[in-house]
C-alpha cells in the first residue's frame, strides 16, 4: 500500500469513529434530558473522554507518522551503533579489495579443499551452514513483510482503538 491508500482507508475509519462520536454525544443528551440511560456521574466521566478522543482520533494519522518515524531513527540509530563496533580492518569484507583480497579468497578456497579431502564431514557442516543462512534470511524478510503490515492494519485501525478506550466496557481492547 503507498502513502496515499493508508491514508485513505485511515479516513473512512476515522469517519466511522467520527460517526460513533456524534451517536455518544447524542445518547449523553438524550440521556441529561430524559433522566434515563446513563446518570449524571456517568456522564461527568465520559463527556471529557469524549472531547479528548475526540481530537485524538482526528490526529491519530499524524501521531502514528511521528511515532513510526521515532522508531524507525532508533532503528538506524541502533544499526550505526553496531556498525560502528566492529572496525572495517578486522573484517573479511574491509579486506577483499584489491590482489590481496583475491589471494585471500583463493587461499580460503584452498585450504577448504584440503580440509574435506581431509574429513568429508566438514562439507556437510559447510552445507548445513549455508542452508542456515538461507533460513535465518528468509524468516528476517518474512519478519520485515509482516512488520510492514502490521503497521499499516495499526495505522488503518487507531481511530477505532481510540473510540474503545473512550468507553467504558471497551477499555480492555484499546
Amino acid at each position: 500500500l503507498t502513502g496515499d491508500s493508508v491514508r485513505t482507508a485511515w479516513g473512512l475509519v476515522r469517519d466511522i469513529a467520527n460517526v460513533c462520536f456524534v451517536i455518544v454525544l447524542l445518547l449523553i443528551i438524550f440521556s441529561q434530558v430524559t433522566g434515563i440511560g446513563i446518570d449524571n456521574y456517568g456522564i461527568k466521566r465520559l463527556l471529557p473522554r469524549l472531547i479528548v478522543m475526540a481530537v485524538l482520533v482526528n490526529v491519530s494519522f499524524l501521531l502514528c507518522q511521528v511515532l513510526v518515524d521515532v522508531s524507525n531513527i532508533v532503528g538506524v540509530g541502533i544499526k550505526n551503533f553496531l556498525e560502528g563496533t566492529i572496525p572495517l580492518e578486522a573484517s573479511a569484507i574491509g579486506n577483499s579489495g584489491g590482489a590481496a583480497g583475491i589471494l585471500g579468497t583463493i587461499a580460503s578456497g584452498g585450504i577448504l579443499v584440503g580440509l574435506a579431502a581431509l574429513n568429508p564431514g566438514i562439507i556437510l557442516s559447510l552445507v548445513a551452514g549455508i542452508i542456515g543462512v538461507v533460513i535465518g534470511l528468509l524468516f528476517l524478510f518474512v519478519i520485515l513483510i509482516a512488520r510492514q503490515v502490521a503497521i499499516v492494519v495499526l495505522i488503518i485501525l487507531s481511530p477505532i482503538a481510540l473510540i474503545c478506550y473512550m468507553l467504558p466496557n471497551t477499555e480492555k481492547y484499546f
